[in-house]
């Protein structure tokens, strides 16, 4: 259960300069401003800390720690002005890009620059919003589920039939997703060798970990460091993983792939992806893909588990479609809910582009980071009535129309997930497969702290019993 009291402030009327803009504007002041707010320096609770700086400064503050110029949005208009105008100039980490340099690697949607990312994503975009393609997903998607049923059983406990541990479970089973959407195949992460699954779970550690580390030498590229090394032995067993894949899913012309797509797609000039391109692309679609979606999963059956009437409602609704998810407007009303409720990013990030921009009474000059904070908008009692309730009811009444930007799980602008449609059925179908089988029971009253870390994550872990329907009462059934 997180407290938020939403953004509060007035936004100031007339365009004024950058530099009058009020909040943090050095590493120092923001090491004092965590110090004065009794923070935790290394790792603040963001919620709180954006409640304090929104508090204080308004709904547009200025926030330049690493003395990097930051700017943090606290309403819903402005974070969709800086959806619609703003550009990604640049992302991805300085040692990142200096790996694929080394590796003579493309940048591709990972660290590239606008016209990069257009040409990456745009036969990736045409592949994933195809409904036919979205389509054909839901029956894999449905079979690696019950995949996951019969790895799970095994780990929950004989009596209680509790799993406290979810998060790692949901990473192999949305990594198998992931693997049949781009390969065609199935990669056996869900079984207990799933050595592929292990290795690439490993090697995103390993990339995790020490790319932190690595932020306190800014010479460990230029030294055989251990930090240095495990990162880069992380990230050739990632791109290794991908090359495995795309090996293997060549010699398997019967199913449709994103790799068999990408490979055979034309550009208006003429020209084809390489195939270091392609193992690039891939790699990063597989990393961003497994990024948000594990701990997604998690927290909608922590919520789906505290709400035995919602469970009542999926199952009727289930049954009365013939579990088509596609049909099923309350459950993909319980996803949209959940994710609002438990945003796994705090922030939604752009930069400004050329020529600057006007936001909230200020000018911001070209290149200044914009910090679309829409975990706190979607908490917000001004865009949502009650916001710290789950109810997914508020999103099939027509008579309520909420700002598209106060909650945006798939993030904002360029960077903006251009599979959001498949990522809901993908949910959806993990759900309703799911609630076939058991009755998720846990305790409502218990309180579920979280943190930012850097996805939202439960401080300490939480039980959800998975009763199956056959071993209740008569009445319980249902």
């Amino acid at each position: 259960v997180r407290k938020s009291k939403g953004a509060n402030g007035e936004t100031n009327q007339g365009v004024k300069d950058f530099n009058q803009l009020p909040g943090i504007t050095s590493a120092r002041e923001f090491l004092s401003f965590i110090q004065k707010s009794k923070l935790v320096a290394d790792r603040p609770d963001k919620e709180v800390f954006y409640e304090l700086i929104f508090g204080q400064f308004g709904d547009v503050a200025r926030c330049d720690h690493h003395n990097a110029p930051h700017v943090l949005l606290g309403d819903a208009d402005h974070i969709e002005l800086a959806s619609k105008k703003g550009n990604c100039v640049r992302s991805g980490s300085y040692y990142y890009n200096y790996y694929r340099k080394q590796r003579k690697y493309p940048i591709a949607l990972m660290g590239g620059y606008d016209s990069d990312r257009d040409r990456y994503l745009e036969p990736v975009k045409k592949w994933v919003r195809n409904p036919k393609i979205v389509q054909s997903q839901l029956e894999p998607f449905k079979d690696i589920t019950k995949q996951f049923i019969n790895y799970l059983e095994p780990k929950l406990d004989q009596y209680t039939k509790v799993c406290n541990n979810l998060l790692p479970l949901c990473l192999m089973w949305n990594f198998e997703c992931m693997v049949y959407l781009l390969f065609g195949q199935v990669a056996g992460a869900l079984t207990e060798e799933g050595k592929l699954g292990k290795r690439f779970l490993q090697s995103q550690r390993d990339i995790g970990s020490n790319e932190m580390r690595l932020v306190t030498n800014p010479f460990a590229k230029w030294f055989p460091t251990r930090s240095w090394t495990r990162y880069t032995k992380g990230l050739d067993d990632w791109y290794g993983i991908t090359k495995e894949l795309m090996d293997a899913d060549n010699e398997d012309l019967t199913k449709a792939s994103l790799y068999k797509f990408l490979k055979s797609y034309k550009y208006s000039d003429g020209s084809q992806l390489t195939e270091v391109e392609l193992m690039v692309l891939l790699s990063d679609v597989l990393n961003d893909a497994t990024g948000n979606t594990p701990m997604t999963a998690v927290w909608l059956l922590h919520d789906v588990a505290k709400n035995v009437d919602v469970q009542e409602k999926i199952t009727e609704e289930m049954k009365a479609v013939s579990y088509d998810v596609t049909k099923s407007p309350y459950l993909m009303a319980v996803v949209k809910e959940s994710m609002r409720l438990h945003p796994t990013r705090d922030c939604s990030v752009v930069h400004v582009p050329k020529g600057g921009m006007a936001i909230g009474g200020y000018s911001i000059p070209p290149g200044v980071i914009l910090n679309g904070v829409t975990s706190n908008t979607s908490l917000n009692p001004r865009y949502y009535e009650d916001p710290m309730s789950f109810k997914p009811e508020r999103w099939l009444d027509e008579s309520k129309e909420h700002h598209k930007f106060a909650s945006c799980p798939y993030g904002i602008g360029p960077k903006t997930c251009p599979a959001s449609d498949l990522g809901d059925l993908q949910l959806a179908t993990f759900v309703q497969v799911i609630l076939r089988r058991y009755l998720l029971d846990s305790d409502p009253d218990e309180v579920v702290e979280a943190q930012y870390q850097p996805l939202l994550a439960p401080i300490a872990p939480f039980d959800i019993a998975f009763n199956t329907r056959d071993s209740l009462p008569p009445n319980k059934k249902k």
